[in-house]
């Protein structure tokens, strides 16, 4: 499925591999498609999820008052099929829930009711969307030959990193930017620790990370390129958000509203760790019961259809970034500032990332306010830990 991007060849599937190769350029073209109505996509997907369960809004009160009729076994069987979904399995907890409804009728109140059903929903739309835009799932490194066939523009630097851009034409009369884009750490700073231990200002250690540190959408104007604004309208969990941004582009000024999460997956055949960011679509003006703000006077609203950000760990202290995104706005002349834009950000987040993580957390006691924040974090680095050292080795300490 995503050999167009340059994996590497499997071993034993010869005949299949040539296959795949052949095929290429349909679903290359397929990640290039112009005339898909992508937010209805999303929007679709999540819907055939909901169809399924019988639901269409989530309701806070009728769930806490089933819930409080379930026997413990009923409530444990629910929250081992959720606890599945905590560990970055989407697709296997709702398959989970579905054998529950079956199983036993008189969950399917509950289940539909719930809330995190509907996150769920969401999440699994919004990743088969991206697979389906995409091609298949996202490759260890770009194939990077292809891509200047194909006619994408280079807006890479040099030993630095790889940045391909096209611009064609979106729905309802806009422009959209497709990015393809990798970046090897080691290139861009000497040091990019995936987990980390920093002394906080109350005098306890802080398990923290540049990585973790990069997902605080709140910090984001102290560190982010042309981030002026960055308002969080919910936070459903830790690593999980819906945020309003304010950007200043030149003379632009850009207005975003973003739904982040971030997926934890180093027990996969490739390991990784990935960010997952699109625009949410709204029903009425809301997302998931969360009124979307209208654009601020003076900007332009701009959509992200999808945004996939996949870290490869290489090291302890090094990470290969494979991303790919894709951006829409009304925004004419946007093909030379679409190119100067990504060729800032793909050489510049990264430094700019690590230099603030020095300056806040490891050139001083990490901050009250930051480092309530990463307590929150603790279960996920824990696994981020246990799952590194059985890939890489013993982990360096890192202690200061």
């Amino acid at each position: 499925r995503f050999y167009i991007f340059g994996m590497a060849q499997p071993p034993s599937q010869g005949r299949r591999w040539c296959c795949c190769r052949r095929r290429r350029s349909e679903l290359h073209a397929s990640f290039l498609s112009a005339n898909s109505d992508r937010g209805a996509t999303f929007l679709s997907a999540a819907s055939q999820v909901l169809d399924s369960f019988k639901v269409r809004e989530p309701d806070g009160e009728k769930f806490e008052r089933l819930w409080g009729q379930l026997s413990q076994d009923q409530c444990q069987r629910l929250e081992g099929a959720y606890q599945i979904w905590q560990n970055r399995q989407e697709e296997v907890a709702l398959s989970r829930l579905r054998e529950l409804k079956t199983e036993d009728p008189s969950l399917a109140g509950v289940i539909a009711a719930d809330p995190r059903l509907h996150r769920i929903a969401y999440q699994v739309g919004l990743l088969r969307f991206i697979h389906d835009q995409v091609g298949g799932e996202v490759p260890v490194r770009l194939d990077v030959p292809q891509l200047k066939e194909t006619g994408w523009q280079d807006c890479s630097t040099p030993d630095n990193c790889n940045c391909f851009l096209r611009v064609t034409e979106g729905q309802a009369g806009k422009n959209a930017v497709t990015v393809a884009m990798e970046i090897e750490t080691e290139k861009q700073v000497t040091n990019f620790r995936l987990v980390d231990t920093c002394t906080g200002e109350s005098g306890d250690p802080v398990l923290i990370s540049p990585m973790i540190f990069s997902t605080e959408a709140s910090f984001w104007p102290q560190w982010f390129p042309f981030c002026l604004e960055s308002t969080v309208l919910k936070a459903w969990a830790p690593n999980e958000h819906l945020t309003h941004l304010i950007l200043g582009i030149w003379a632009f000024k850009v207005d975003i509203v973003l739904y982040v999460y971030i997926r934890e997956c180093l027990d996969s055949p490739e390991p990784f760790v990935e960010g997952i960011m699109a625009s949410p679509p709204s029903v009425d003006g809301k997302f998931l019961g969360i009124e979307i703000p209208p654009a601020k006077k003076g900007t332009q609203r701009v959509t992200i259809p999808f945004q996939r950000i996949r870290g490869y760990p290489t090291g302890w202290n090094t990470l290969r970034i494979v991303a790919f995104a894709q951006m829409e706005t009304s925004m004419s002349s946007l093909g030379w500032m679409a190119c100067k834009v990504w060729k800032i950000l793909s050489t510049k987040v990264i430094p700019m990332l690590v230099q603030r993580y020095e300056a806040q957390c490891k050139a001083q006691p990490v901050p009250a306010e930051l480092e309530t924040r990463m307590d929150a974090h603790i279960p996920m680095m824990n696994r981020m830990r246990e799952r590194l050292n059985a890939l890489l080795g013993e982990e360096p300490d890192t202690t200061t």
